[in-house]
């Protein structure tokens, strides 16, 4: 729920880039780099690094996903990545809807 509101903060060889939703395309030269994503809510969550490397005039395609939630770290490849943590927001979402359906019914059984 928190991944959608925070853009995550690039790295590139350990140094700290403007990054945003979408493509982001920055030039490097030619060797190996280290890509480094992650996201800052409350706390450091969704850390993902690659090693990448570019060939001279070449272009290296590196995809972040963030997690749904704080508790997991993101997914980095050089294809589509899928986000983690759905399992873990799916049961928090249905446990809080639970509590609210039994709020609810003892509210109305009991007054």
């Amino acid at each position: 729920m928190t991944s959608s509101m925070i853009v995550p903060s690039l790295l590139i060889d350990g140094r700290l880039l403007t990054s945003q939703y979408g493509v982001n395309a920055f030039q490097v030269p030619a060797g190996r780099h280290k890509v480094e994503l992650y996201a800052q809510w409350m706390r450091r969550y969704g850390q993902a690094d690659l090693d990448v490397e570019v060939g001279e005039g070449g272009v290296a395609e590196v995809f972040y996903a963030a997690p749904l939630h704080q508790f997991t770290t993101g997914s980095i490849g050089l294809t589509k990545q899928h986000r983690k943590g759905g399992l873990f927001m799916a049961t928090f979402l249905a446990l809080l809807f639970a509590m609210l359906l039994a709020g609810v019914y003892f509210a109305n059984t009991l007054g």
